[in-house]
C-alpha cells in the first residue's frame, strides 16, 4: 500500500536532522552528570523544548482547526438528531386504491387499464382456455378408453 506524497516531508526531515544534532550535543554535555535519572529527565525536557520551538505554532493552528471542525460536527449531529426525532414522530400512512370503497365502485374500462394489466389479463384468459381444453381432452380419452364396442 503506497502512501500519498507528504508535502512537508522534506521540511520535517531537515528539522529532524537539526533536532537530532542539537539533542546529541546536549546529551554529550550530560554524559558526565552524576545522576542518570535527572540527566534522562533533562534530555527529555530539552527534546520537548526543541520540538515546541519548531512545531508549536503549527500544532496550535491544527488544534484550533480541530476545535472549529468539532463545533461544525456538533451542529450537524444536532441537526441529524432533530431530523431523526421528527421522522420518529411522523405517522406512517397507507396508500389506498381509489376504487376501494363502500360498494358503490365503478369499474374501469379495459382501455383505461395499464399495459401491464392488459397483457396479464389476456395471458390469463388464454392459459385458462388451454387448461380447459387439456382437461376436456383428458376426460374424452378416459371415456373412450372405457367404451365398449
Amino acid at each position: 500500500m503506497s502512501k500519498p506524497d507528504d508535502p512537508y516531508k522534506e521540511r520535517d526531515d531537515k528539522i529532524r536532522e537539526a533536532l537530532h544534532a542539537s539533542g546529541l550535543a546536549h546529551i554529550r554535555t550530560l554524559l558526565t552528570h552524576p545522576n542518570a535519572k535527572e540527566a534522562s529527565k533533562l534530555v527529555e525536557d530539552h527534546a520537548a523544548n526543541d520540538f515546541d520551538k519548531e512545531y508549536a505554532g503549527e500544532l496550535e493552528a491544527l488544534t484550533l482547526d480541530c476545535a472549529k471542525e468539532d463545533e461544525q460536527t456538533d451542529a450537524v449531529r444536532d441537526a441529524l438528531h432533530d431530523l431523526e426525532q421528527q421522522k420518529k414522530a411522523t405517522k406512517s400512512h397507507l396508500t389506498v386504491s381509489e376504487l376501494k370503497g363502500t360498494g358503490q365502485t365503478t369499474g374501469l374500462p379495459f382501455s383505461a387499464w395499464g399495459l401491464n394489466d392488459q397483457v396479464k389479463f389476456v395471458c390469463t384468459i388464454l392459459l385458462m382456455m388451454l387448461v380447459l381444453l387439456a382437461g376436456s381432452g383428458n376426460v374424452f380419452s378416459a371415456i373412450m378408453a372405457k367404451a365398449e364396442p
